[in-house]
């Protein structure tokens, strides 16, 4: 109750400081068939302590304000495998390599065409679902006022390589659009593992997209900015990125320990009892960037 609450809260504005987008980063509800998301029963298998009981009817407990407003949404590792992770002893049965959260959570993606909105090729091999689907069946990017959007899934086998040419072409538009003044990138995971590499981590990705024509450019101007997921703590400055890097994850979730320290961690509020109730905002009014964040 409490997140759809939140959001409700945040979006019944309807002077000119209405929100006018909302996103998920991934692990999205930890929602592994579709009942924690709609009104039914609830699915068993996700109602444990741990992740805070019945996460059933997220989606019939939000507002027409909420659900009329353009949702972001990124896979996470547990949207494309149910334990978090590919292979091995965390292989699951259930894994659908995030071919039902594309469609489920479908989004105008780079797959989108006249033919279809998704692409389907290579198949999913078979019992598990174990080949994660197509990156361009996530990935993303978009203009909205004078902010710009690009989304993209980290849990890749070909590293950053793979989807290079994705990066070169959004940050080839968004460096032609003169009326954008701040570029987000959004993804899961800060980290390498679970399924990412070190460079489709959000902060690697970012790395190397800052060197990537139109991207360096943003970025030497300070309007190239990233926000991940993934380890449950709520940080700015993430990793020494200072006024560049977010992290928002785990809302309702327990706290982790973080790997980071000093300033960068003030919003870690860390120990396996608290929980990451946190709202970010962000506000490119004014001609300014800011990150709001209200705990």
């Amino acid at each position: 109750e409490t997140i759809p609450g939140l959001l409700n809260a945040f979006m019944g504005r309807t002077d000119h400081s209405r929100i006018h987008f909302w996103g998920t980063l991934g692990d999205n509800w930890y929602d592994s068939n579709g009942q924690g998301s709609f009104p039914g029963e609830p699915d068993l298998t996700l109602t444990t302590e741990t992740n805070g009981g019945n996460i059933m009817k997220i989606y019939d407990q939000l507002s027409d304000d909420v659900l009329s407003t353009y949702q972001l949404m990124v896979p996470g590792n547990h949207d494309l495998w149910d334990y978090g992770s590919p292979g091995g002893k965390l292989a699951y049965e259930s894994d659908n390599g995030g071919w039902g959260h594309a469609q489920y959570y479908a989004m105008d993606t780079m797959a989108s065409t006249k033919e279809s909105p998704f692409l389907w090729s290579p198949e999913p091999n078979g019992k598990g679902w174990s080949r994660v689907a197509p990156s361009e069946n996530f990935n993303f990017y978009h203009q909205m006022g004078n902010l710009g959007l690009i989304g993209f899934n980290g849990g890749v086998e070909g590293g950053f390589a793979e989807i290079q040419g994705f990066f070169e072409e959004a940050c080839s538009f968004m460096a032609e659009q003169d009326d954008v003044k701040t570029v987000m990138v959004m993804s899961h995971w800060d980290v390498e593992g679970s399924g990412a590499a070190a460079d489709t981590s959000t902060p690697g990705a970012y790395d190397k997209m800052k060197t990537l024509p139109g991207c360096k450019e943003l970025d030497a101007k300070r309007m190239l900015k990233f926000t991940s997921g993934h380890i449950h703590c709520n940080v700015k400055d993430l990793y020494g990125y200072t006024g560049t890097g977010f992290r928002v994850a785990g809302m309702g979730m327990w706290g982790e320990l973080n790997p980071c320290s000093g300033d960068g961690c003030k919003m870690c509020k860390g120990g396996s009892d608290d929980q990451n109730f946190g709202i970010p905002i962000v506000d490119t009014t004014e001609g300014k960037f800011r990150f709001w964040y209200f705990d």
